[in-house]
């Protein structure tokens, strides 16, 4: 299992292939063997024409680390163009997994839920994130008549276990770092600490039940802000399963492909998105308030009534008055 540095490192910058092909050897070379087995069959089947990019972007799908460091690298207004439009398939792109992958750990976590709101998962994967997957359903009240629409967003299938072999290996990165800083003429930064943000986005991400109170809290916001949406829960919602109501529309990453002309909307959703994630923050009277702090093209919806939805609230900061 290799990936070649040269091959998907940008020339404007090169100088820093030496430490990514050092880092990335160091990565794989510290997986478990059940891990280098499992990526390197994901490897085997895709087309034998496919490129050294193609195949590094794959590489970041299997490890959840790599995921979500290539998501906040794909924010990096200053990185190539190119570079980014790659790493930004890693929050746009179709998801990998099918519905048969993970049906019965889905309904495991469900356990008695499942018969008491009449629960069917109703299609394939409609999103993947690092380390969760979103899923749609069908479901009803006891009593009721009348089926509902809802999404199920769920922790991948033993990616606690993922997780916590890559975060290990981060922390053997970062010793790597900082004993080559001369080698790499790298700026005399503390790694650990800048390493660290990767560490702490993806141990709050897969805390969904923290993500649940956010979202209850950002509706008791929101909801009083007009042409603003934030999904709502659903009553069956565990510590690895949020369940939402589910909004029809599409992604703004979809929709800037498809808007064409029509400029007034697009500059609706564009104040919207400002007001909803500047401007309450910036401006708001409260001591303590709260903001987005996962704002990205795949995490804002167009809904087919107008209306901006804020999705996937497990990461939010906070802000003091003086702040």
């Amino acid at each position: 299992l290799h990936i070649n540095a040269a091959a998907v490192v940008p020339d404007c910058y090169a100088e820093w292939r030496p430490l990514i092909q050092d880092a990335i050897d160091l990565f794989l070379a510290r997986l478990s063997h059940s891990r280098t087995e499992a990526i390197t069959r994901h490897q085997a089947v895709l087309p034998p024409d496919t490129g050294e990019e193609e195949r590094a972007v794959a590489l970041m799908r299997d490890c959840p680390m790599l995921h979500k460091l290539g998501q906040v690298l794909a924010r990096h207004q200053r990185l190539d163009a190119a570079f980014r439009a790659r790493l930004q398939r890693l929050e746009n792109s179709a998801p990998s997994m099918r519905l048969d992958d993970v049906r019965e750990h889905v309904l495991r976590e469900l356990g008695d839920t499942v018969t008491r709101y009449r629960i069917e998962l109703s299609g394939e994967p409609i999103a993947e994130g690092s380390v969760a997957v979103v899923l749609p359903c069908t479901w009803a009240p006891p009593r009721a008549k009348r089926r509902r629409n809802g999404v199920l967003k769920v922790l991948k299938p033993g990616v606690s276990e993922l997780l916590a072999e890559d975060l290990a290996i981060l922390d053997e990165v970062t010793v790597l770092l900082d004993e080559r800083k001369d080698r790499y003429k790298l700026p005399g930064l503390d790694y650990g600490d800048t390493l660290g943000s990767v560490r702490d986005l993806l141990t709050e991400e897969v805390k969904l039940d923290q993500e649940q109170r956010h979202i209850r809290e950002a509706r008791t916001v929101f909801d009083r802000i007009e042409g603003i949406c934030v999904p709502k829960l659903l009553p069956f919602c565990t510590p690895r399963v949020t369940a939402m109501e589910a909004i029809a529309g599409v992604t703004m990453a979809d929709y800037t492909e498809r808007v064409g002309e029509a400029r007034e909307q697009s500059k609706s959703y564009a104040t919207r998105i400002v007001e909803s994630m500047l401007a309450h923050s910036v401006f708001s009277r409260e001591a303590l308030t709260f903001f987005h702090a996962d704002p990205h093209a795949g995490n804002f919806m167009a809904m087919d009534d107008g209306q901006l939805a804020l999705l996937d609230w497990s990461l939010i900061g906070r802000l003091t008055k003086p702040e």
